[in-house]
């Protein structure tokens, strides 16, 4: 799942920024600035890649910034001139290394194919929490994305000229306050060929108390369903036993007693 990989993407990302700024000694340093770099990017023989690293003086709020510009225009750009933003955001730890806090991050593809010429594009803005709390002393986990127009190299080599961008929001959160996954996103779930416009809208919202009972809806509609909306729901219990089900249309017979779901805020 493209949502999977980003959140192992971002949290990589980050790790990489922990080494960097620990292993590497910067190439320049001021008071609330660091750069790392340049170098050659290995997956692009023309373009420069360097990372920077700013703080807010009057926060722990950090700005990160991976950019990327045209090697072959090395001796026309100044130190500072050129670069052009790739993955870029800010973090505001709340303890050592920036996995444990909040902040967001965007990767534009736009930007960093723009010199390996992929033919990938789009945007993936990410915001997440994994700050302490009263449950998660170790870090609570919340993530959101957004994805906008998406299309990775991944999807270019499985379906060339046909694959579609990807547009979804994601929505993970596990807390003292709150348990819950929504997912949002267009795609081909009725079996056409790839590359068909008509793309079917499926919305998948999960619910959970801290024992483990809970509660799934699922709907399916637009694309080739036209004017039909189908719903489906389910409930389990700490067994993660299903002791309900119910859908719009008798895809299924129906199960268990709806009194059994958990009741959740």
């Amino acid at each position: 799942m493209v949502s999977g990989g980003i959140n192992q993407g971002v949290f990589g990302f980050l790790d990489v920024v922990d080494w960097i700024t620990q292993q590497i000694p910067p190439t320049q340093r001021s008071a609330e600035r660091r750069v790392w770099g340049p170098w050659q990017a290995d997956d692009a023989e023309n373009t420069d890649v360097r990372f920077v690293m700013t703080r807010e003086p009057a926060s722990a709020i950090f700005g990160l910034f991976y950019q990327v510009r045209d090697s072959r225009r090395r001796d026309d750009f100044t130190f500072d001139e050129g670069w052009s933003n790739c993955v870029f955001g800010q973090v505001e730890p709340s303890g050592e290394g920036l996995r444990r806090g909040q902040g967001n991050l965007t990767i534009d593809l736009d930007v960093c194919a723009r010199y390996s010429q992929t033919g990938e594009r789009g945007l993936a803005s990410v915001g997440f929490n994994t700050s302490p709390d009263a449950d998660n002393p170790s870090g609570k986990t919340s993530l959101q994305i957004v994805f906008d127009d998406f299309l990775t190299l991944d999807q270019i080599e499985e379906h060339g000229d046909l694959a579609q961008a990807t547009n979804a929001t994601y929505l993970y959160i596990e807390s003292s306050a709150e348990r819950r996954f929504d997912f949002l996103f267009f795609a081909d779930v009725n079996g056409e060929p790839a590359g068909s416009t008509e793309l079917e809208r499926v919305a998948i919202e999960v619910r959970w108390d801290e024992e483990g009972r809970g509660q799934a809806a699922v709907s399916l509609s637009e694309g080739d369903f036209g004017a039909l909306f189908i719903e489906l729901n389910e409930c389990w219990d700490v067994e993660h036993a299903r002791v309900y089900y119910k859908d719009s249309h008798d895809l299924a017979p129906e199960e268990g007693d709806s009194a059994s779901c958990p009741v959740l805020d």
